[in-house]
């Protein structure tokens, strides 16, 4: 500001990369902080409605979806799980985003939200139809600092190991179903909010051993 009136083109120029390098070194130390704090810290559980979790997350990212015109569809009555709010929408939104972000250039982000019940388990699944990742990477997008896509995607690769840390550290699981060129599904499985036993009726009567 002070002085780049007296800078030639070149000296714009290199003010420019140190500029955009602070930037990214700012970013890559927040994702570190970030990273370091999940990793040490023991989440208190509770329970969690899903569909609340999402809806925070989608605000957190509205101005992204905003900016690529992105298609949501969340599949209605999402149960509730047993997690800590703030870690499962840190996770959430990471997974949210990544869905918006790896889409082929010019195209319209899709992205598709469902859940199940495997027993003791919920199942939540988060579905796009991006770039997708090749099977011999599926595992390596959730290590620190692993970048599979090609470089014009902005990422550091901390994203992806907060989720899978936060998630584990609340005794669930994470992974990715993936296709190069059909997307992919990722998928979290967090433990189900137990369901109390129905009342017997008013009238029921309760046999006793004589």
């Amino acid at each position: 500001e002070d002085y780049g009136a007296q800078l030639d083109p070149r000296g714009h120029e290199y003010l420019t990369r140190i500029r955009d390098s602070a930037v990214r070194m700012d970013s890559l130390i927040c994702d570190l902080l970030g990273y370091d704090k999940v990793a040490r810290e023991k989440p208190r559980l509770e329970d969690v409605s899903l569909d609340h979790a999402i809806r925070l997350s989608l605000q957190t990212l509205a101005s992204q979806i905003q900016a690529s015109q992105a298609r949501i569809h969340i599949s209605p009555d999402l149960p509730a799980v047993r997690a800590n709010e703030s870690t499962l929408v840190q996770a959430l939104t990471n997974l949210l985003s990544n869905g918006l972000k790896f889409v082929p250039p010019g195209a319209t982000p899709v992205l598709e939200i469902s859940s199940s019940r495997l027993g003791d388990t919920v199942r939540l699944e988060i579905r796009d139809h991006g770039i997708g990742i090749p099977p011999e990477h599926h595992q390596r997008v959730f290590e620190i600092f692993e970048r599979v896509s090609d470089p014009i995607y902005p990422g550091n690769g901390i994203g992806l190991p907060i989720s899978r840390i936060g998630i584990e550290r609340m005794g669930g699981k994470i992974g990715v179903i993936s296709t190069p060129g059909y997307g992919s599904t990722f998928w979290i499985e967090l433990p189900a909010v137990p369901t109390l036993p129905a009342s017997p009726p008013a009238d029921s009567q309760v046999a006793l051993n004589p």
